[in-house]
């Protein structure tokens, strides 16, 4: 049995169409450089961890 709604949420008005800060394809570019640099970042340390568990130095 569905709970019927109140009056005032029934009758409430639309929402504006949001506006976006940035257009699509830059946001898509920023979302892709923010990727990238996690990856790159993630590779710097696992190459660090190696060369220094080679040396027998891991922490």
């Amino acid at each position: 049995m569905p709970i019927p709604l109140p009056p005032w949420f029934a009758s409430t008005p639309a929402q504006p169409p949001s506006q976006w800060l940035l257009p699509a394809p830059l946001f898509r570019l920023l979302l892709l450089g923010g990727l990238v640099g996690l990856v790159l970042a993630t590779l710097v340390i696992v190459a660090i961890w190696l060369v220094e568990w080679r040396r027998g130095q891991v922490w």
